[in-house]
């Protein structure tokens, strides 16, 4: 299978405000905001590699070039939010929509799946294109921001791992002894959303 980002989030689930308090810097200070985006989209990224979910809603293709054709498709990063197409390229190269009519979609919280209601067709590959992640409230504008629903625990977690990054931005602290949490303890706060690995 090949899973492809079609369209990213469109907020982080913590804010730069947000990490800026978690580090004790003040608000009114802005050279170091650019740096903060970073670190906290490379700490989101890392905490959904170590659980296997997607943090915010984002639009991803799935490409499955072998699969049973009475057996589900298990769709990665839950949770599911919507499917919104489903394509089979026959042999000839040439692509057929499935109608939604022709499958189910079953969305649990540590998996997801589109089952077909008689059988796949036959052909070279199906892509799916679906919305996963927790999603995210608002409409963007002045009045109505958008918001992260992402869970508070995981929120947490980025925090504390954006933190760690700002005070200790070299590989190597040279000439101090720092103790920190251990990292049993930090990643804990992820325990309750890590998806069971399928083999």
């Amino acid at each position: 299978m090949e899973l492809t980002l079609k369209t990213p989030p469109v907020i982080e689930p913590v804010t730069v405000e947000d990490a800026k308090k978690q580090c004790v810097i003040e608000s009114s200070f802005t050279g170091d905001d650019a740096l903060l985006e970073r670190m906290i989209a490379t700490v989101r990224l890392k905490g959904e590699a170590l659980v296997g979910r997607q943090f915010v809603a984002a639009e991803y293709v799935l490409t499955v070039r072998e699969w049973d054709r009475h057996g589900p498709l298990r769709l990665p990063k839950p949770p599911l939010q919507s499917v919104k197409s489903i394509v089979c390229v026959d042999a000839d190269s040439i692509e057929h929509e499935i109608a939604a009519e022709e499958y189910e979609v079953i969305a649990e919280s540590l998996a997801s799946y589109i089952e077909p209601v008689k059988a796949w067709p036959e052909g070279k590959k199906i892509v799916v294109t679906f919305v996963t992640g927790w999603p995210v409230g608002g409409d963007g504008s002045a009045e109505n921001p958008f918001v992260a629903t992402t869970p508070k625990d995981i929120q947490t977690w980025m925090l504390m791992r954006v933190s760690d990054l700002y005070e200790n931005r070299e590989g190597f602290v040279i000439g101090q002894s720092v103790a920190e949490l251990p990292s049993s303890f930090v990643d804990g706060f992820l325990d309750a959303h890590i998806v069971p690995v399928v083999v």
